[in-house]
């Protein structure tokens, strides 16, 4: 079975739902080529980006243990040394799964509390503590009017 990405999802919820590209490349205020290339999984998209484009198609973009879902992603980022010690993952651990030296851990994590990280970052990052992003249905007051 063929897995699609958040991006991709994304791309069939705004289909599901009659937007075009231009209508949520203008609300996200990027041009219609970078969204087309997120939605093709050829560029990889901030995460807040990510977020704003859920909240358009009424979705939420979390972060889930398993089933359960732990808290909405960008709330997460500022605290993500607390999401990994809730996980019981140490910093070298977290290394050696992502493969990457300590420096650039440390600058991916500046990245990830600042809120300028990349969907291709904070995905394997994630992993490596035993959490995943996901879209789940926004509650009703938060779904935005088309």
């Amino acid at each position: 079975m063929l897995t699609l990405t958040i991006p991709q999802r994304l791309r069939q919820f705004r289909e599901d739902r009659d937007l075009f590209q231009e209508h949520i490349a203008a609300e996200l205020g990027v041009c219609v080529n970078t969204l087309s290339r997120w939605e093709r999984g050829v560029g990889s998209p901030r995460v807040h980006h990510i977020a704003a484009y859920a909240r358009l198609v009424d979705k939420r973009l979390v972060i889930r243990r398993g089933q359960v879902v732990i808290c909405d992603a960008l709330d997460a980022l500022p605290h993500l040394g607390e999401l990994r010690r809730r996980a019981g993952v140490s910093l070298a651990v977290v290394r050696e799964r992502i493969h990457c030296t300590p420096s650039t851990l440390e600058s991916r994590e500046r990245q990830m509390r600042r809120g300028g990280v990349r969907l291709t970052t904070l995905q394997p990052y994630l992993a490596a503590l035993g959490y995943t992003l996901d879209l789940i249905p926004a509650a009703p007051a938060e779904q935005v009017a088309a």
